[in-house]
């Protein structure tokens, strides 16, 4: 864009003499017009920037047409969500999601746990969907059903007996779309109470007393560099493939993840082309194969064991079938 004040300048220099300016500002103004009628729109336009610049239109003039410095908006602060991703540094991971107590298998689990403690890690991510909140679900309820306090005695009964087993062993609960269910709860039926600190979900399993971190929000868990670890849930429906759960995590993430949510083993794995490998999975689940909501299906117990070397990784995405991990 040009400026007009310098094109001033430099034809004001271009008709001046040693002994002063060889034509008058309004000859000037006329020059510039007749040479850039695209940027003034008569004689009298160049004129007023001849005279602004030349300083004989006054100081107010001068202020008007300076360029005025931009200085921001005056905004109060915005709102933000807390989506940093939570890192894991650990060399060794255990992954295990959707037990859905107490719908869960014992023999799945028994077999996950039995894997893991053989395996040693030093990190055991709980990767949504530990209880299954039935009572506390939008969906048509069975009143006989277990109850939402007999779901957390038998969750927090798992957590004593997972910190005897693992007692040096980082424990990360992430919350998936069923731990959700009792804070959708309160802020649907009593929003006024749903700052109150005793009512958060970490305080209501007792999560500190074991030691226990708990991440919710939908907060990405990070191990590495490069393995993202998601529930599922965070991920809009539409985007996942039916065919390969694994495949639909890459579509949407671009990135190598892992996830449960789906209740399926899968795995995807492609390069770009710079050749850097994507590695994309799901884990099977750890709970009742027929539930309530989808009997016929085509779901499978699973978990998986992660070893982590910082730039890289490796994934043993195993299956369970009749309590035999594979």
């Amino acid at each position: 864009m040009i400026n007009k004040s310098e094109l001033v300048r430099k034809t004001i220099k271009e008709f001046t003499t040693e002994e002063g300016v060889k034509y008058s500002k309004k000859k000037l103004s006329e020059i510039l017009y007749k040479r850039h009628p695209d940027l003034f729109d008569d004689a009298e336009h160049a004129r007023k920037i001849v005279r602004n610049v030349t300083g004989s239109a006054g100081e107010r003039a001068k202020k008007e047409y300076k360029q005025i410095e931009w200085k921001g908006l005056n905004l109060p602060e915005p709102e933000k969500e807390d989506y940093t991703k939570v890192q894991v540094d650990q060399k060794k991971i255990a992954i295990l999601s959707d037990i859905h107590f107490p719908y869960y298998d014992k023999k799945a689990l028994d077999s996950a746990l039995k894997s893991s403690f053989n395996f040693s890690p030093d990190c055991i991510i709980l990767n949504g969907d530990i209880i299954d909140a039935y009572h506390l679900s939008s969906f048509e309820k069975d009143p006989k059903k277990r109850s939402f306090s007999y779901e957390l005695s038998m969750l927090k009964n798992f957590f004593e007996q997972l910190r005897q087993r693992f007692p040096k062993a980082r424990i990360i609960y992430k919350t998936g779309n069923h731990c959700d269910r009792y804070e959708r709860f309160i802020l649907n039926r009593i929003p006024e109470l749903i700052d109150l600190n005793f009512l958060s979900l970490e305080n209501v399993i007792e999560a500190k007393n074991w030691g226990i971190e708990v991440v919710k929000n939908k907060r990405v868990i990070k191990i590495g560099h490069s393995l993202n670890v998601i529930h599922g849930h965070e991920l809009r429906a539409g985007i996942i493939s039916p065919v390969n759960i694994a495949r639909g995590f890459f579509l949407k993430t671009k990135a190598s993840t892992l996830g449960g949510h789906h209740h399926r083993t899968s795995e995807h794995i492609e390069h770009d082309l710079n050749g850097q490998f994507i590695g994309c999975f799901s884990t099977g689940c750890l709970c009742g194969l027929t539930p309530q909501y989808m009997p016929i299906n085509s779901h499978n117990h699973g978990f998986a064991l992660v070893e982590n070397y910082g730039a890289e990784f490796h994934v043993r995405n195993l299956k369970i079938i009749d309590g035999k991990v594979l």
